[in-house]
């Protein structure tokens, strides 16, 4: 799946940094990503994170609707306006390229399952809030899989793939790789922890990288 995506959001940068009022925020995004059938919603925490405008982002594939759906998350201000920084740029776009493909990954899941079969859940031991269960489910593998491959590509280029891989818990830009540990602590999640690993190298080897 070698969707340029970074291209296209390159491709708008000088419209994307600046000022941006909610609206004219989701009409941008929308706009640029009309031919993945996103919906984009902006939502303030009310809390404020000093210098920081946009806190985070997130998604989810609707089956129903075949729509994808990004999630905008914003500090309070006393005028909520979403500020896109010329130094935050960089990850602004590799963040919006990793979760529209992640997105795209769960779409083509659902649509080669077509309701035949349900995802695989490896056994874990339970936690009070589900994030194991959720994190050993065979479409979630597959898709941190590939976010884990693009963080390596991103921070790791000029690493060695056999190092990376060899410590990769002790890489801290890996962000997809650490909630993977966070979720599983101490336990033995080692079917899991071989199956994400497997499908890393698969999405890495993918990207030449």
């Amino acid at each position: 799946m070698k969707t340029d995506i970074g291209t296209l959001i390159l491709n708008k940068k000088d419209l994307l940094i600046g000022k941006h009022t909610h609206k004219s925020f989701k009409k941008i995004i929308k706009n640029l990503f009309s031919q993945y059938r996103v919906r984009v919603h902006v939502y303030v925490m009310f809390s404020y994170v000093e210098n920081v405008c946009l806190v985070s982002m997130g998604g989810c594939y609707d089956e129903c609707d075949d729509k994808i759906d990004l999630d905008f998350y914003i500090s309070e201000t006393p005028d909520n306006e979403i500020v896109i920084k010329s130094d935050f740029w960089e990850e602004f776009k590799f963040k919006l390229c990793q979760l529209l493909h992640h997105e795209l990954i769960h779409r083509n899941q659902s649509q080669l399952r077509e309701g035949l079969f349900e995802p695989k859940t490896y056994a874990v031991v339970k936690d009070v809030d589900g994030k194991r269960e959720y994190f050993a489910n065979s479409d979630e593998i597959d898709a941190y899989s590939h976010d884990i491959a693009l963080e390596i590509i991103q921070f790791y280029r000029k690493s060695k793939k056999i190092e990376v891989f060899s410590k990769i818990s002790k890489k801290k830009k890996l962000e997809s790789f650490s909630f993977y540990k966070k979720a599983f602590g101490n336990t033995d999640w080692t079917k899991i922890y071989r199956k994400l690993m497997k499908k890393t190298y698969k999405w890495v080897d993918y990207y030449d990288f």
